[in-house]
């Protein structure tokens, strides 16, 4: 009977097929090797460079998000002082806005009065004229009755002589007045 040989906890039971069994090891560590190996060791280096590219992604990304990160925390340190000039900047907006308001309110306020100033002036023309008309037509009819009250023919022709000497006068110095007085009275002196 063949001894059995022990290995630790394992027991050969037939140690005439031990170096069979540790060729048969070596045969199946050479085929992984040579097969199982090289297919590992692709899986490995595509999984390695697959790895180290997402970590590259991941730096980049993260380098972003720092970057992000920074100019967000530089604005808000400076979020103050752009709130100020903007501030600053609508209200001298709003006061060159204003200060045009208020010349263009100005300048109309000046086009009105100077329309009403000559609506004025065409107001008072008109009731100069208006009034000197009745004027005229008030020395004519006074005139009419003085006449018609006397009735000698010499009184007459004096007074018409001497009202047309007053108006050639007065058309002299550039008005047409009549003394109402010297027509009512019957006389051509002044």
């Amino acid at each position: 009977m063949i001894p059995e040989v022990s290995l630790g906890p394992f027991k050969i039971e037939q140690p005439d097929a031990f170096p069979a069994l540790i060729l048969g090891f070596l045969i199946l560590l050479w085929l992984a090797y040579k097969y199982a190996y090289p297919l590992a060791r692709d899986l490995l280096k595509a999984r390695t460079e697959r790895i180290e590219q997402a970590e590259k992604q991941a730096d980049a990304l993260l380098a972003e998000a720092q970057a992000i990160h920074d100019d967000y925390v530089q604005r808000l340190a400076h979020i103050e002082e752009e709130h100020r000039a903007r501030v600053e900047q609508a209200v001298r907006e709003a006061e060159a806005l204003s200060a045009q308001i208020i010349a263009e309110a100005q300048q109309t306020a000046q086009t009105i009065l100077q329309r009403a100033q000559q609506e004025v002036e065409r107001e008072r023309a008109y009731h100069q004229i208006l009034m000197r008309q009745q004027i005229v037509q008030i020395v004519l009819d006074a005139a009419e009755n003085a006449i018609r009250t006397m009735a000698s023919e010499e009184t007459q022709h004096k007074l018409v002589s001497d009202f047309i000497h007053q108006l050639a006068q007065s058309s002299l110095n550039g008005y047409t007045s009549v003394n109402r007085n010297s027509l009512a009275h019957g006389g051509g002196e002044s």
